[in-house]
């Protein structure tokens, strides 16, 4: 049979089944189509968290905390696999010795106390709750501040504040936008540490009760009320336009990190050292955030720190079970 008569052949075949051939080459369509359409979903889903967290700067950071203040099912909590060699280290206080320790690592830029506080911020007649946050310099290029109206801080020694949209906005009257708050002052309420002297015999049989420290050189504290007022010199937006925040420190107001320092804010771990065996050098903190030279340095500069006896934790961590997951998904 002939070339041609092939060809004549098929194309009768065609003709006499149209609607069938019709719905086939629908269905294979259809079928590539989908196929195409989930894999790029999960290829496009990848590359938003990548970006996301990238641009955040948070591939490059390593959260530490004391390994015995880790809650049980966070990272770095819990028991423990007793084969891994950095168990066998004794927990450590994370102070200023170790602070020093860790900023000594290779490929460490810098290492930062993390701040974080509740307080009640005014700005008559408007009060609200608002978790503060102290923020380094160097997050300015962060995508926490993505979207930011107004300035960045214009010193480490500035008594500034960066808001977000959503607060701003509670604090202004209704109608007002959220950026009518730059240029004005917020007056911030909060609790504070104030530093007692050593007790002697007798001031510790009348005050039997009074805090003190577990070393000989520490000194228990009072926490008084306190305030201080802020100028708003930025503001984020607000969660309804389309701007998000994306870091370790998100909250609702943030404040230049060595003014945050300063003001000797109440901790969520202040209590719980004070109740402490284990000696401490100078300021205790309840956590340090990290900064890599690259993303590359953060497993080592991770297991030095497991090492040292903390708990350490970065966004690696989670990635990998996230390539995990859009494995399957894909």
């Amino acid at each position: 049979m002939k070339m041609r008569d092939l060809t004549e052949l098929a194309g009768r075949n065609l003709r006499e089944a149209i609607l069938r051939n019709s719905l086939t080459t629908l269905g294979i369509a259809v079928g590539v189509a989908s196929l195409v359409a989930l894999l790029s979903l999960g290829v496009g889903l990848q590359q938003l968290v990548n970006r996301s967290v990238a641009r955040a700067g948070l591939f490059d950071t390593v959260s530490v905390r004391p390994r015995q203040s880790t809650p049980f099912g966070q990272p770095g909590g819990g028991r423990r696999n007793p084969r891994d060699a950095a168990d066998l280290v004794p927990p450590r206080s994370l102070d200023d010795a170790a602070r020093r320790e860790i900023a000594a690592l290779p490929n460490v830029l810098e290492v930062n106390p993390e701040v974080r506080f509740t307080a009640e911020a005014r700005h008559e007649p408007n009060v609200q709750l608002v978790m503060v946050a102290g923020m380094a310099a160097s997050s300015q290029s962060s995508g926490t501040l993505d979207g930011l109206s107004g300035n960045f801080f214009s010193g480490s020694d500035a008594e500034e504040a960066i808001v977000q949209g959503d607060l701003a906005k509670r604090l202004l009257d209704e109608g007002q936008p959220p950026t009518s708050l730059l240029g004005q002052e917020i007056t911030l309420r909060f609790a504070q540490r104030q530093a007692l002297p050593p007790p002697t015999e007798q001031a510790a049989s009348d005050a039997p009760n009074q805090a003190v420290g577990p070393d000989e050189e520490a000194m228990g504290f009072s926490i008084v009320p306190s305030e201080k007022k802020f100028r708003v010199v930025g503001v984020t937006p607000a969660s309804d336009s389309g701007g998000g925040q994306v870091g370790f420190n998100n909250a609702g107001m943030y404040l230049p990190l060595a003014v945050a320092e300063k003001l000797q804010v109440v901790q969520g771990a202040d209590l719980r050292n004070i109740s402490r065996s284990a000696q401490a050098e100078g300021m205790r903190y309840p956590a340090l955030n990290v900064r890599a030279t690259s993303p590359a340095a953060v497993a080592q500069i991770e297991s030095s720190i497991a090492h040292m006896g903390f708990a350490a934790f970065s966004l690696i961590d989670v990635t990998r079970n996230l390539r995990t997951f859009f494995a399957i998904f894909d």
